[in-house]
C-alpha cells in the first residue's frame, strides 16, 4: 500500500518512471537522492537545471504541479510550460483552438500543452492578432482583439 499511496518509491512509481521530462532537468551532482529515488509527490528539496541552464531549487511536487523555472518567470513573464499526455492536451480537449495556436512564439506544440494550464501561451488570429493567454480561460475560438476592434468601430 504505501508504493500505491506514493509514500514509498519504486521502479513504477518513481519521478524517473512517470515524468521522465522532469527527470531530464535533475540537477545530477547536487542532489543527495537520484530521479529514481523519490515519488511524484515529495516534499524532497531538488535543484533543478532548466532547458536554458538556469539553476534552481524547487520542491518535486511543485515540479510535478507545473512549476517551472523562476529565472525563466522573471524573463519571460510565465513559467514555461511541461509536456503532458495527449489525452490532456489543447490538441484533445479544445481542437477548436488549434487554429490559433502561434507555432512561433510557442516553445511546444499544443500536443504537449496542458488544456487547463494556467501559465500563458501565445495565440493569432487568422487576421493576424496576437495575443497571450492561460489555456484555461480559453472557452471559444473568439480573438480578443477582433471582438474589440468591433466595439469600437
Amino acid at each position: 500500500m504505501p508504493y500505491c499511496a506514493g509514500k514509498r518509491v519504486n521502479d513504477t512509481n518513481s519521478l524517473a518512471a512517470l515524468r521522465p521530462d522532469l527527470a531530464k532537468e535533475w540537477h545530477l551532482t547536487e542532489n543527495e537522492k537520484q530521479p529514481n529515488e523519490v515519488p511524484l509527490g515529495s516534499h524532497y528539496l531538488a535543484t533543478w537545471i532548466c532547458k536554458r541552464g538556469h539553476s534552481y531549487p524547487s520542491y518535486v511536487y511543485s515540479r510535478v504541479e507545473g512549476r517551472g523555472c523562476p529565472k525563466c518567470y522573471e524573463e519571460f513573464g510565465r513559467f514555461q510550460p511541461h509536456k503532458v499526455s495527449f489525452d490532456k492536451s489543447i490538441a484533445r480537449k479544445k481542437p477548436f483552438l488549434m487554429t490559433q495556436w502561434d507555432y512561433e512564439k510557442n516553445d511546444m506544440l499544443p500536443e504537449e500543452t496542458p488544456a487547463y494550464a494556467r501559465q500563458k501561451v501565445w495565440w493569432k488570429c487568422s487576421k493576424g492578432c496576437s495575443w497571450d493567454q492561460e489555456p484555461n480561460a480559453r472557452n471559444s475560438a473568439r480573438c480578443k482583439n477582433c471582438q474589440v476592434n468591433k466595439l469600437i468601430f
